[in-house]
């Protein structure tokens, strides 16, 4: 590891996302973040008053990071822990080198999570279909990890609201079963993963004849094949919990092609629907 010139340290940015990924650590599942100091006992009271600026704690714990601080000169300091040195700090950069490494014993924590691991997710869904309502609904995902990829069961249910179209008697119901796979990208806590879904919808949805705009509204029921091609976004706080963000885009079948009669029917709803989700996810 480079050796930083004397009174400096890490960046504000290097600090910030050390502090960042080190309070995630301490959130769930790992405990608070904490290091164990011994040296000197001016630098290390030093360094300590630094680190309670955030979220690190000193600790002589089991499970704390042992770091041993030298002292190179007046309010200049060394530290080491394992193979790893620094030099040359002030006691606000060893504070910042501190967090930076429980940073990476979180990341490194996160990345153990066995490939075979199952994950449970729920998030609560909007989408927006060609009556410019939204629809709103859940969504269950039950996903494992087969080496590069995630195979996973997905379910949505959602409504459409009538707030585009308020004579309509109700905004129209979907529900969708599909099976796919993703393909993870990890870096750290942070993963990203394009996925294809392909399964089975029930779409329920007000509609009426085109040329008779002023007539009763009918149902059209129509049960089709789906697909539905997303993007999700994943955040681990611990090896067990974490945020999810998902946008997809998937395809809604025209209710008007279910109907055989003399005259045409109208649906406001356009192909595709787009649908964004926020949630939370569980890896067992």
């Amino acid at each position: 590891m480079s050796s930083p010139s004397a009174g400096t340290g890490p960046s504000d940015g290097a600090r910030a996302l050390g502090f960042v990924l080190a309070s995630a650590w301490s959130l769930l599942g790992a405990g608070p973040p904490c290091v164990d100091l011994r040296g000197p006992a001016q630098g290390v009271e030093a360094i300590e008053e630094q680190l309670a600026i955030g979220p690190v704690g000193s600790s002589t714990a089991a499970g704390c990071l042992k770091v041993q601080v030298e002292e190179e000169g007046p309010a200049v300091y060394e530290l080491h822990q394992k193979s790893e040195a620094a030099r040359g700090l002030s006691a606000g950069a060893a504070a910042a080198q501190i967090e930076e490494w429980l940073a990476g014993r979180a990341e490194t924590r996160v990345e153990a999570a066995p490939s075979t691991a199952v994950r449970i997710g729920g998030a609560a869904t909007v989408g927006l279909a060609g009556d410019e309502g939204p629809w709103v609904g859940v969504e269950v995902r039950l996903a494992g990890r087969l080496g590069p990829v995630s195979p996973f069961l997905q379910v949505n249910m959602a409504e459409g609201t009538t707030e585009a179209r308020p004579s309509r008697p109700y905004g129209g119901f979907d529900a969708v079963a599909l099976l796919g796979v993703g393909w993870p990208l990890a870096r750290g806590a942070l993963e990203v993963q394009p996925y294809l879904g392909l399964g089975l919808g029930h779409l329920a949805t007000p509609t009426g004849f085109e040329t008779l705009l002023d007539g009763p509204f009918l149902e059209a029921t129509v049960v089709s094949l789906r697909a539905e091609l997303g993007l999700g976004v994943t955040y681990a706080f611990s090896a067990h919990f974490g945020l999810s963000l998902k946008v997809a885009l998937t395809y809604l079948p025209d209710p008007s092609a279910n109907h055989d009669g003399p005259l045409t029917l109208w649906s406001p709803e356009t192909r595709p629907l787009v649908r964004g989700g926020l949630g939370v996810h569980f890896d067992l």
